[in-house]
């Protein structure tokens, strides 16, 4: 037996008086998911690689690639700094973070020396 609500969850899923309410909802929500990638991929297909600026899952939900560029340099709070990057081909969104990790070690260098 599962733990942590499963047994709630697959009961509401699969309650037969709440069948046809379920699977219509859900056929909606994975419509509204389908076209809402759609368009993502579509505003971003020029692009090498989308910088996050802030809270976002858009990549997640899109199931696009996502990568993290660490830098050298530490906050306030002694945490790494970094910036994520996410698109839709994973060559261009390599070369990109490639880029973006020269020009952060860069910036260290000029920055110490």
């Amino acid at each position: 037996m599962m733990k942590y609500g499963y047994d709630l969850l697959h009961g509401a899923l699969y309650d037969e008086s709440q069948k046809d309410v379920v699977e219509e909802e859900y056929q909606k929500a994975m419509k509204s998911r389908t076209d809402q990638i759609q368009k993502v991929t579509e505003e971003i297909k020029d692009y090498d690689a989308v910088l996050i600026t802030g809270p976002t899952y858009v990549n997640h939900l899109c199931g696009l690639p996502t990568i993290t560029v660490a830098s050298g340099s530490l906050d306030s709070n002694g945490v790494r700094q970094a910036v994520m990057l996410y698109g839709t081909d994973e060559y261009k969104l390599y070369s990109a973070a490639l880029t973006v990790e020269q020009l952060l070690n860069m910036e260290e260098k000029n920055v110490y020396e």
